[in-house]
């Protein structure tokens, strides 16, 4: 099966509604919610346009470490950084720094992908700044 993740904060993920991959004509119909954390969710779909090729591999209990080297992947870019802080007393945020500034505006959803393990391994939801970030907040994915 493939599923997408989301962020809850950004919304457009009732059952029904129709995403549109960025520049192109991919279409997905959002199906059922089947996984749920505190700001993510992970729903399944049905495409005619999306297919397992598109997919990216997703390993159950990722092992999250400081120092990991990691990429946020958007808009066809490859946004690389380090983890370089973890959850911490109410934040449930693992943070990273990149090594260029990039526009975080809208990008919230981006799933981010652990170099050493070679899958994703949460989702974006926030930055230092929206034009001109270095640093984002991830929610770690913990599927069952």
């Amino acid at each position: 099966d493939l599923y997408l993740a989301s962020s809850i904060h950004q919304g457009g993920n009732a059952k029904g509604t129709v995403l549109t991959r960025n520049n192109s004509s991919d279409t997905a119909a959002i199906g059922k919610q089947i996984h749920h954390q505190k700001d993510l969710r992970v729903l399944t779909f049905k495409s005619d346009t999306i297919d397992r090729t598109d997919a990216l591999p997703y390993s159950p209990d990722p092992n999250v470490n400081k120092g990991d080297e990691v990429a946020i992947l958007n808009r066809g870019q490859i946004i690389r950084g380090t983890v370089v802080r973890m959850p911490a007393g109410n934040d449930h945020h693992y943070y990273l720094r990149t090594t260029k500034t990039f526009p975080a505006n809208g990008m919230s959803g981006s799933p981010v992908f652990s170099q050493r393990l070679g899958t994703v391994i949460g989702v974006l939801q926030t930055a230092n700044n929206k034009s001109d970030a270095n640093i984002g907040g991830f929610e770690i994915l913990q599927m069952p």
